[in-house]
């Protein structure tokens, strides 16, 4: 999960996510069945200027040009899916964000997800933190 330096990766990824989930906090800015479409609803690019709505992965890319960034958030909130809305048999089938966002959830299940994957940003951010405090009480 962790790009290099842990604490700044989880900085960005953390960032990455509020940002992606504010933008689809209103059910009139989230899609299903596509990355991003404008506001006539024709499909374009999720980093598009003229996008207006997009899926819970569009709205990730549409955060952040980071591509192993995106992968890291979409690979937490997939974590968050199995462990919050699928049994063991259905989990191997559903290890794609897109197919949970368009063919099994509601818009308050999507936002629910990104709220969970902030949390554990936010304890894992905490822990960093913590243990590189306590490393530098160490050394002294």
């Amino acid at each position: 999960m962790f790009l290099g330096k842990p604490i700044k990766t989880l900085e960005k990824m953390l960032s990455v996510a509020r940002r992606a989930r504010k933008r689809i906090a209103k059910e009139r800015n989230w899609v299903q069945g596509k990355l991003a479409v404008t506001a006539k609803g024709i499909e374009c690019p999720p980093r598009s200027r003229k996008a207006t709505a997009f899926c819970a992965v569009g709205s990730l890319h549409a955060s952040t040009g980071d591509e192993r960034i995106v992968r890291a958030i979409e690979n937490l909130m997939l974590d968050v899916v199995d462990d919050s809305y699928y049994d063991d048999k259905e989990v191997s089938e559903l290890r794609v964000l897109n197919y949970f966002n368009d063919d099994h959830a509601s818009h308050r299940a999507v936002l629910q997800v990104y709220d969970e994957a902030i949390e554990r940003l936010e304890s894992r951010l905490r822990w960093e933190r913590k243990k590189q405090r306590g490393a530098g009480h160490a050394k002294a």
